[in-house]
């Protein structure tokens, strides 16, 4: 009896992809959770992907599939134009609990929205007050760019990773910019995700990390080793908090396939470069 009930969880392991570990080789990057989208209206679904596969994009609710948003996407395309609440299944309801899954379509890698969004109705007949007259309110959009990944040491114990498709990152330091210096004290908090396949364990290890506004520029975002597989890489994303968003997601991610670091020289560099040309522009 105990036999059969192991290999029935085996075999639900490989038909449900909620309970596979997924690979650090692919990360949704939006929708992420919190958004309120207008069925209807365009949003572009934003992912990083250096699995090299084709992938499919499939609609969720209660972690129930309702449908395909997109098949056979390209490896090399990280958006897709969405019409919202369309699915091959039809149109998706008003509500909440909606989550996007991307996955390789061999399903071996895949990613999810890390908490739900919701689909709302803008009602044309309802009548709306007038707005007093005021001055117009700064729109809570920012422009937030990852600059640079690196460690403070790229060298292991004992000299070289276990294996050639390994490398090894001492520490994970961020630095992250916006357009324009100014602009890094509005946004209140910001997180960075982190997403690789832990070349000891076998296993795909994801985690995030959150920022005040006095520590933007450049984070520690791990003091932890890494051993990471080459072949997938670590992935690096950052978003904003707080009520703001981020028009402009392409320049938000940077997936490592080595480890780098950085010299006192470099900083000094790029404070100059930031002065005369800053992020964004």
């Amino acid at each position: 009896m105990r036999k059969k009930w192991v290999l029935l969880l085996c075999l639900a392991a490989v038909l449900i992809p909620g309970l596979t570990a997924h690979a650090g080789c692919l990360t949704l990057t939006a929708p992420n959770g919190g958004e309120r989208l207008v069925p209807g209206s365009v949003y572009h679904i934003t992912w990083t992907n250096d699995c090299s596969k084709p992938l499919k994009i499939e609609l969720r609710r209660n972690g129930i599939f309702l449908g395909f948003i997109a098949r056979n996407v390209p490896p090399s395309q990280t958006s897709f134009r969405w019409t919202v609440g369309s699915h091959s299944g039809g149109t998706a309801s008003i509500g909440s609990d909606y989550k996007i899954l991307i996955m390789t379509e061999d399903g071996i890698s895949w990613d999810r929205s890390e908490t739900p969004f919701t689909l709302m109705q803008i009602n044309p007949s309802a009548k709306v007050a007038a707005p007093p007259k005021m001055k117009a309110r700064r729109v809570k959009r920012i422009d937030l760019k990852l600059i640079r990944v690196y460690s403070d040491s790229c060298v292991p114990p004992g000299g070289t990773p276990h294996n050639a498709d390994a490398f090894y990152m001492h520490k994970i330091i961020a630095t992250v910019g916006a357009a324009g210096p100014q602009l890094l004290r509005l946004v209140p908090e910001f997180r960075i995700r982190v997403a690789y396949y832990d070349a000891h364990s076998g296993h795909a290890r994801r985690f995030t990390k959150d920022f005040k506004p006095e520590s933007m520029g450049t984070v520690e975002v791990s003091n932890t080793p890494i051993v990471a597989k080459k072949s997938a890489g670590i992935a690096v994303s950052v978003v904003p908090l707080g009520g703001y968003g981020d028009p402009d997601l392409a320049n938000n991610s940077i997936v490592l396939h080595q480890c780098t670091t950085y010299s006192s020289q470099d900083a000094m560099h790029d404070a100059l470069e930031t002065l005369t040309n800053p992020p964004g522009n």
